[in-house]
């Protein structure tokens, strides 16, 4: 447990570095930053937290426009992630859209590589 309030400490701090820095903010950077931390808070138990955090990741994938790889694959893992916490909650139908999400988000990215291994 130590090691985990050690880990979210450091973390939080650079999430909250991020979040002030909004001159260079870089969304693929505060994603990691957002599903890091929300992964933490999941292992501690902390669901409610977790599940803001990764909304927070969903809603910026889901405004970006620019086939950002890295922004694809982190939206897929909060969808996927918050597929879990729904299933755990036994929201079924709720844990399934989001893992569909996922999916499709997933399906995405494979067409958003082929795409550019194309154009090299």
């Amino acid at each position: 447990i130590m090691y985990y309030n050690v880990s979210m400490r450091l973390w939080k701090n650079l999430l909250e570095k991020e979040r002030a820095n909004t001159s260079r903010l870089n969304d693929g950077k505060l994603c990691h930053l957002l599903c890091n931390v929300a992964n933490l808070m999941i292992k501690q138990g902390n669901y409610q937290s977790a599940e803001e955090l990764y909304k927070e990741i969903i809603a910026i994938a889901e405004k970006d426009t620019a086939d950002n790889f890295e922004i694809i694959e982190l939206g897929a893992r909060g969808n996927n992630a918050m597929g879990n916490i729904r299933y755990e909650d036994r929201s079924f139908t709720e844990a399934i859209q989001y893992y569909e999400t996922a999916l499709e988000l997933r399906k995405k990215n494979h067409q958003v590589n082929k795409k550019k291994r194309r154009n090299r």
